[in-house]
């Protein structure tokens, strides 16, 4: 199944398929991904070994950098963009953060000010930005009994954020590894297992970009 995904971005001009950019590859470009622990790959038996962007370099054609780090905030993720993410020459990034903004209650406003400033500076590189919500409508519906308010927040944060910044939104990253037994680790994060329907989830949204410069792996 393929996540939803908004395709708020730019391309060709001639051509009215947003996933139809030409990206810039050379010998050195990678996919990095730019997260926390569900970047990292908490949960797998021995991280970053089985996290997503270790399924997902079986995928395709291009080095794919995990730049996760266990707990980080997006501020905390935007203070390493230069050293963990630019300097790898990524031409897509893949961007996974917010969770633990909201489990500490940062103010919305800033974690949307950290994301804009992360997503422009990869931009301003030439790199594509995928833009992951950390939770599923599934998983906002449960959030919302507690905290109907921020749950909204968080949904709108996303939208308008990928839409002013015309970059992709995938909207769900975990399919059915929640329901699925033996694909979580513990309440927050899946096992080495669920990791990889999280990858395909991922690539899956990408697809059509991948195929289109002829780096996705069959």
């Amino acid at each position: 199944m393929m996540p939803p995904v908004s395709c708020e971005t730019g391309g060709d001009k001639t051509d009215a398929n947003p996933f139809h950019i030409q990206l810039n590859i050379t010998a050195d470009s990678t996919i990095v991904c730019l997260g926390d622990s569900l970047t990292y790959g908490d949960g797998a038996d021995s991280p970053p070994a089985e996290s997503y962007p270790w399924w997902l370099q079986d995928m395709v054609d291009l080095e794919v950098v995990n730049s996760g780090e266990s707990g980080n905030t997006s501020g905390d993720a935007l203070a390493r963009v230069q050293e963990d993410v630019l300097d790898h020459n990524p031409v897509i990034v893949i961007v996974e953060l917010g969770a633990n903004d909201y489990l500490n209650d940062l103010d919305p406003e800033t974690t949307l000010d950290n994301l804009e400033a992360i997503i422009n500076s990869c931009r301003a590189s030439g790199a594509v930005v995928f833009l992951c919500r950390f939770f599923s409508d599934e998983m906002a519906d449960e959030y919302s009994q507690s905290d109907p308010d921020g749950v909204e927040t968080l949904i709108t944060m996303y939208a308008s954020l990928a839409e002013r910044e015309r970059v992709f939104l995938v909207e769900d990253i975990w399919g059915d590894i929640r329901e699925t037994p033996g694909f979580m680790d513990d309440a927050a994060h899946p096992s080495g297992e669920g990791y990889q329907v999280m990858a395909q989830m991922i690539f899956e949204a990408m697809r059509e970009m991948l195929e289109y410069n002829d780096i996705a792996l069959p």
